[in-house]
């Protein structure tokens, strides 16, 4: 990796991150988790930031972002506007329960690496990664709309679903009033008296704006950094009958006038296609392959091994025992696939069993680009949760900050790795 050597490597990255980093194992004794990841601009193939982060098994946390100057003096390459806030609190997910592959060696050979997006209530701003912000939309470029025929004036009014959020949020901690009761009674699915028959054109709903500046794990096309996602909030579309999604990929360069006032859908067949806006706070990691897609006798391997785990579980005093947590340790759940709002990484099939996902145009198989599930953890995946957010303050903004509940609760997004504009595919669990 090219790095300019004074003063970025030296002295800047040896005292602001490398010395910190040193003293977290030396003076605090600690085991530290360490990792240092480059991000690119366009196609310049020198980074133009090293990004480090390092967390210890006593708790310790550290960030830091160094610029470097050798991606514009030895390419010419424009320095980019630094569009995401430096101060943003990080996520940091704990390391796994064990050491998967000191146990399986032959997981090393079905490792990939997915970016936890950690949503969260927020107010993003337009260039900015988000879920559900405003979009950086060219304002000479059409909206995405939904031509489909279904119904369109029945369901729940959007600017109704957002009122009744914000009675939620501002009768946390206290007894809703009898003016909120009764409103919130009012806000229900039903027709409305709107002028939009099932044939017209309604705007596609905001979803996602990602930047690959942000996210390690997002690819497109050759030369494209920006991701944008709408879907269609009515559950009325193809074989099973959920959202329409639209993916468009653009050079962030290109985007001139920024479109001010955004269309919106007026109706949602429900309030769960409808994400609250949140600010992210991306973080790489490692994931393994689905548990039922691995080799047979190593899924016989790990069976045997979690086995045993439950039987020195029983051997345990009782007292120790009542203090285990209720969901022992699984592969499944614990060391192969993160919950949440990710983009990369393997697909779940725990309701279905797996299923080919092809390319319709190339056959080729596409693994996923996005994953939207409904809860950021539960209680038999609570090991996955991050540091900073256990707190019983947070825990209903950080275990379902979206409101987004799709299917039986994962949508996940395919495309092609051969050719990213191909048509994706969804996936439903």
């Amino acid at each position: 990796m090219t790095e300019t050597q004074t003063s970025t490597n030296t002295p800047e990255q040896r005292a602001q991150a490398e010395t910190v980093i040193y003293d977290q194992v030396k003076n605090n004794d600690e085991t530290v988790q360490y990792n240092v990841v480059p991000r690119y601009a366009g196609t310049n193939p020198i980074p133009h930031e090293i990004h480090f982060t390092a967390y210890g098994n006593k708790g310790s946390t550290f960030t830091y972002i160094l610029e470097n100057p050798a991606a514009y003096v030895r390419t010419g390459a424009l320095r980019p506007r630094r569009l995401v806030p430096e101060n943003r609190m990080t996520r940091t997910t704990p390391p796994r329960p064990y050491d998967v592959e000191a146990l399986f060696p032959a997981l090393a050979d079905y490792r990939r690496t997915a970016t936890r997006l950690h949503p969260r209530p927020g107010d993003p701003k337009v260039y900015d990664s988000s879920v559900a912000g405003p979009m950086l939309w060219p304002a000479d470029e059409p909206w995405p709309m939904c031509t489909a025929v279904h119904p369109k004036a029945t369901g729940h009014l959007l600017a109704d679903v957002r009122r009744a959020r914000r009675i939620y949020a501002a009768s946390e901690g206290r007894k809703k009033t009898d003016e909120e009761i009764a409103l919130l009674a009012t806000f229900q699915a039903r027709p409305h008296d709107l002028p939009i028959g099932d044939a017209d054109p309604i705007p596609m709903l905001a979803v996602a704006q990602l930047w690959a500046r942000d996210i390690p794990d997002l690819t497109g096309p050759e030369g494209h950094d920006l991701l944008q996602v709408f879907w269609c909030p009515f559950e009325a579309h193809g074989p099973d009958r959920s959202v329409d999604v639209v993916l468009k990929w653009r050079r962030g360069e290109d985007i001139g006038t920024v479109l001010g006032d955004q269309p919106e859908p007026l109706v949602t067949s429900s309030a769960q296609c409808v994400p609250q806006p949140c600010e992210l706070h991306p973080e790489q990691i490692t994931e393994h392959e689905y548990l039922g897609l691995l080799p047979e006798d190593l899924q016989d391997s790990i069976a045997a091994w979690e086995e045993k785990l439950l039987d020195e579980d029983e051997d345990e005093d009782e007292e120790e025992a009542e203090a285990e947590a209720d969901f022992p340790i699984e592969y499944a759940s614990d060391l192969s696939l993160a919950p949440g709002w990710k983009v990369g990484g393997f697909a779940t099939w725990h309701l279905t069993g797996p299923c080919p996902v092809d390319c319709t145009v190339c056959g080729t198989p596409m693994p996923p680009l996005l994953t939207a599930h409904y809860v950021e953890w539960d209680p038999a995946s609570e090991s996955w949760a991050p540091r900073e957010d256990l707190r019983p303050d947070l825990f209903r903004h950080v275990i379902t900050p979206t409101g987004v509940y799709l299917g039986r609760g994962y949508l996940r997004i395919h495309t092609c790795p051969a050719d990213p504009l191909h048509p994706h595919r969804l996936g439903f669990q």
